[in-house]
């Protein structure tokens, strides 16, 4: 599909750091993107992610920034501009009837065993994480395994805290404060969710949020000083970049027999 604007069609599961960082290399190529947000798992770098333009906040990564659009009519017609990216709480079902997909990315990382089949829904499909396999529920898969994801080179400086019980998380505090450690994080159900380490919040599922038990509430960079919490994730930039120089391959490798196949 070529929408109004003249660019191919992109739809993106998730609104996390590594969807936004896909959705960013995806734009710069060119193409209209649509991110599509999924309660599960929550978000947890929202410095990093497009997330928070679905609450009003103002979210721009990179020099790129995210519009929301919560109905059919208002995802066509910020396609029509294509001036940022678009994130809505828009499901599949209803982004997928506007028109046939171009391409359409998972990069929820939810786990393996809830990894849908992608195949068919659109002319390309990417599944990023684990539990993906080309030709059995995507067309590309990327970091397949969880060796096969880039590793965060701060990985070893940072600590989270996870949900024990189902619940609503209530918090007031930002990201990119100071705390220390049995500092109260939030409320989870009701019950006080304290810091187990002095250090710097990099990372925090949005107040107000419901999460299941056994998902990452917080994350505390113990380095403080050198603690990155908003701007561009470079794992999510190192995704993004394998799945846009994947669909450039697949185009190329299919131009003699596909002429029709969309631009990357």
């Amino acid at each position: 599909m070529m929408n109004r604007s003249g660019r191919s069609y992109a739809v993106i599961l998730g609104t996390n750091e590594v969807a936004s960082a896909t959705a960013i290399e995806l734009h710069g190529a060119g193409w209209s993107v649509v991110l599509a947000h999924d309660p599960n798992p929550p978000v947890l770098r929202r410095g990093m992610a497009f997330h928070d333009a679905l609450f009003g906040d103002p979210a721009v990564i990179a020099g790129v920034g995210a519009e929301r659009a919560d109905t059919a009519v208002e995802v066509i017609a910020a396609l029509a501009q294509s001036r940022s990216v678009i994130v809505t709480t828009l499901g599949l079902l209803d982004l997928i009837v506007l028109d046939r997909l171009d391409l359409l990315v998972d990069a929820r990382l939810q786990p393996a065993g809830t990894t849908p089949d992608l195949r068919w829904l659109a002319r390309i499909s990417i599944g990023i994480g684990p539990g993906f396999v080309e030709g059995a529920n995507c067309d590309i898969a990327i970091g397949a395994s969880e060796a096969a994801l880039p590793r965060p080179a701060d990985a070893q400086a940072k600590r989270t805290v996870q949900s024990t019980v189902h619940g609503v998380w209530r918090t007031p505090v930002e990201i990119g404060t100071h705390i220390f450690k049995n500092f109260i994080l939030g409320h989870l159900d009701g019950v006080p969710i304290h810091s187990p380490v002095d250090g710097l919040i990099t990372g925090a599922v949005r107040d107000g949020t419901e999460v299941l038990a056994g998902v990452e509430l917080v994350e505390i960079d113990r380095r403080v000083r050198k603690a990155r919490w908003s701007g561009l994730d470079d794992r999510g930039r190192a995704l993004g970049a394998a799945a846009l120089d994947a669909i450039r391959t697949r185009a190329a490798s299919q131009a003699p027999q596909d002429a029709s196949a969309p631009p990357a």
